[in-house]
């Protein structure tokens, strides 16, 4: 299992928190990444660059990726799975 192979449970709640975040914010910076590399012809990068000028919210970001991105949903369960099969990897090979 994934959270037992990290050790979460010995971290406190706060800790539990701050390392989710940090996995979300990694997961989420490779997926935006691919969609970016991926999906956006120059123009939707425009827009998204436009965007980011105005310094939106998380939600407006993810609005916006959902939208103009037809494989957002997929490239992210993929970075998603990449992530846990890489610190699984990983954490095998330490042990």
């Amino acid at each position: 299992d994934f959270i037992k192979a990290l050790g979460v449970e010995s971290l406190d709640g706060p800790e539990q928190e701050k390392l989710f975040a940090r996995i979300g914010q990694l997961v989420f910076d490779a997926t935006l990444q691919r969609v970016i590399e991926e999906d956006f012809d120059d123009k939707k990068a425009a827009d998204f660059e436009e965007l980011l000028k105005n310094k939106p919210t998380d939600q407006q970001v993810m609005g916006f990726l959902a939208l103009n991105s037809a494989n957002f949903q997929k490239i992210a369960q993929e970075e998603m799975d990449r992530f846990r099969k890489t610190t699984l990897d990983v954490l095998g090979d330490i042990k």
